[in-house]
């Protein structure tokens, strides 16, 4: 269950653990991770950052350290029983690093067992915080690590494939967490079960069909499915935005969650690409990855103090250095809007407003039923 919580101002001991998803690669998912880490540890407090994508694991690259002398693969095949020994210091006071497996056969699909075993001990990891740095994709073992923690953040991009991708996480998530929680109701969990085909979540009714299946159990039970989905509350960062319509087209993942799966998603973060980051990076020096007050360092600590400590302050606005919307597309963009799917013209829209092309129409045309297309066009 994603719920605001801050170290702050809670008394527990275990550390808040944090992860990191994103349903594409290439969206600067792991890039993210190690600066919010940063960022994180610069405000004092123990911050460990954790690689959980065992198939391909470089988040220890991104911190300047190339060869980790311990992975979690001595913790994984019970060598090592205190995960706390695996811990390794960084660059930065406050930073510590759990690497991952690198490109060890056989990790990338671990047994049950072996996952709720990782999940169960970074409970116990010595911090205040932990950031789960997820592997891309829709597997459920990605989806059980993101489940797992308090804090759930998906990273997309404004591009199509990440923003659909993204949403399928999301819409993924929502319903691997549906079928958890009420697989001790059987009568919900059977409704769930003969109609819900997480290989092919695409086959399936739309969230507001089971919901009215759900509906017929009992008011009671529809309430608890209800809360349920409130309760859901992945946190969205558009990463590397350059123009103001890369933000609106991101928008796009929001309005799909707020209209199709009726999640209170209210806020897009965002993170301006920036170039000294990236070269920060791919020259090995992680010291660099916030040093700049402007681009991408000033929305990550931004990000990390509304997110984690509930600060409320302005986001950073749109800079000048992010290229506006110019020449013979201004004036067809300066009054557009994001479609929504209760549009009136859903499904006839000669007028493409919401993007180019529209992704919340794409989104929305994917996750419907074929009944429902075949009605909608009949209409």
């Amino acid at each position: 269950m994603h719920r605001w919580r801050s170290i702050i101002d809670s008394k527990v001991e275990k550390p808040l653990v944090i992860a990191i998803a994103g349903g594409k690669g290439g969206v600067g998912k792991t890039v993210l991770t190690a600066a919010i880490g940063i960022a994180l540890a610069e405000t004092g407090h123990r911050t460990v950052v954790a690689d959980a994508d065992f198939g391909g694991a470089n988040l220890h690259q991104a911190l300047g350290i190339p060869s980790p002398p311990a992975t979690i693969r001595e913790f994984l095949v019970r060598a090592q029983p205190d995960i706390n020994r695996l811990v390794l210091e960084t660059f930065m006071p406050n930073l510590y690093l759990l690497s991952g497996a690198g490109h060890a056969v056989g990790l990338a699909n671990i047994t049950f067992n072996m996952k709720y075993r990782f999940i169960r001990h970074l409970n116990r990891l010595d911090a205040d915080y932990v950031l789960l740095d997820i592997g891309a994709g829709t597997a459920f073992n990605e989806l059980d690590y993101f489940l797992a923690a308090p804090v759930g953040v998906v990273i997309i991009t404004p591009e199509p494939l990440a923003i659909q991708n993204g949403y399928s996480f999301v819409k993924l998530g929502l319903f691997r967490q549906l079928m958890r929680r009420f697989r001790a109701q059987p009568e919900v969990y059977e409704v769930l079960k003969n109609n819900l085909d997480l290989q092919d979540f695409h086959a399936g009714p739309t969230l507001r069909t089971l919901t009215t299946m759900i509906a017929q159990l009992g008011r009671q039970v529809v309430e608890t499915w209800e809360e349920e989905i409130a309760a859901f509350r992945p946190q969205i960062v558009l990463n590397m935005l350059e123009t103001r319509q890369d933000y609106e087209e991101g928008m796009a993942l929001l309005i799909a969650a707020n209209d199709i799966l009726g999640l209170r998603i209210h806020h897009l973060h965002h993170v301006h690409y920036d170039e000294g980051l990236r070269l920060a990076v791919k020259e090995g020096r992680p010291e660099m990855i916030l040093s700049r007050a402007l681009g991408a360092a000033e929305d990550i600590r931004y990000l990390v103090q509304h997110l984690f400590f509930r600060k409320k302050y302005l986001a950073p606005a749109f800079r000048a250095t992010v290229a506006p919307v110019n020449g013979p597309e201004a004036a067809a963009t300066e009054n557009r809007v994001i479609c929504s799917v209760h549009c009136k013209l859903w499904g006839n829209c000669s007028v493409q407003q919401g993007g180019y092309p529209c992704r919340i129409k794409v989104i929305g045309y994917v996750n419907r039923s074929e009944k429902e297309r075949q009605d909608e066009s009949a209409a």
